[in-house]
């Protein structure tokens, strides 16, 4: 039976263990990690490793959890502009799907996955080549 996070569990048991970045967040808010909802799995662990040797909390990252200036959508999406605020929309997904089927006329979706999924055979076509020859 899996070992549930705990307040007085070892670092050793911790470490030991295998947890999804939902457990680890719920148990990060629930010893008061700041933004826990915003950090990524390792920096969760990082701050309950932290907690589970000194009994202290305090945030594992020096990023700003805040995501600041406009959205990528909102400048008006161009392949010369990096991306930095992704927005995961319509908009975006079509222009994707559109620079893509310029580069290869022939994509096309994949049945059965997401719309904004392409399919691997056509994205990929010397890839599918070399696994069918061998």
């Amino acid at each position: 039976m899996k070992q549930k996070l705990s307040q007085s569990m070892t670092v050793t048991q911790f470490d030991n263990g295998y947890w999804y970045a939902i457990e680890l967040k719920k148990f990060a808010d629930t010893i008061g990690v700041p933004s826990a909802n915003k950090l990524r799995k390792d920096e969760l662990e990082k701050a309950i490793r932290r907690f589970l040797q000194t009994g202290a909390v305090a945030s594992p990252t020096q990023r700003s959890l805040a995501k600041t200036g406009s959205k990528d959508v909102e400048q008006g999406l161009r392949l010369e502009l990096p991306v930095t605020h992704y927005t995961s929309n319509k908009e975006t997904k079509d222009f994707i799907v559109r620079e893509a089927l310029k580069i290869d006329p022939h994509l096309r979706r994949k049945s059965g996955a997401p719309s904004s999924y392409l399919s691997r055979q056509t994205a990929y076509p010397c890839l599918t080549a070399q696994v069918l020859a061998s």
